[in-house]
């Protein structure tokens, strides 16, 4: 083999090189070619159950919540799908009633169309009133469930950047997990 053959062969080796390592940068979570799943692994991994805060959820386990008075936060970050987060405040009078529900929900909706279009629908867990909100903006999609249980709210939300669209479903289906327990 001549010394042109040699180095000729030896730069289309590094060119076939280059473009597979750039084509695998560019392929994410929503491309045409999407990243193929590593075998057994599932979206929500296991069951967190938090016996003070009276709910459970499937995502991974978290071991201390931050906390502030009479207000717990749990936040997850799931790389390709999104950041997910359970709150709830205790509050010193019931919140179920007609007419307070009514108005927390009007400020909740007050509050989240601030940050972009917005769609909200009613819904319920075990008999609890509720509310989804959903904003988008150019940064991506907020889904935020509020359910009002006695004198407690909890807000059970996730954040899915525009860039990972696709996965909104899913994410959604994650919040579908989430159920209050007595």
């Amino acid at each position: 083999m001549t010394a042109f053959l040699k180095i000729l062969v030896l730069c289309l080796l590094l060119l076939t090189l280059t473009s597979c390592h750039y084509v695998a940068r560019l392929r994410g979570p929503c491309s045409i070619w999407p990243m193929p799943e590593p075998e057994g692994s599932r979206a929500v991994t296991q069951t967190f159950s938090s016996n003070e805060g009276r709910f459970r959820i499937g995502l991974p386990d978290r071991s201390e919540p931050a906390a502030e008075g009479n207000t717990k936060t749990f936040k997850w970050l799931i790389i390709n799908v999104g950041a997910y987060q359970v709150f709830f405040v205790d509050r010193e009078v019931a919140v179920d009633t007609p007419e307070v529900s009514e108005a927390l929900f009007k400020r909740f909706r007050e509050s989240a169309s601030s940050h972009g279009k917005l769609t909200d629908s009613e819904i319920s867990i075990s008999g609890h009133p509720g509310r989804e909100f959903r904003t988008e903006d150019d940064g991506g999609t907020r889904i935020e469930r509020i359910y009002l249980a006695g004198n407690r709210i909890y807000v059970v939300s996730v954040f899915v950047p525009k860039s990972m669209d696709c996965k909104i479903g899913s994410a959604a289906k994650v919040l579908d997990t989430f159920e209050i327990i007595d």
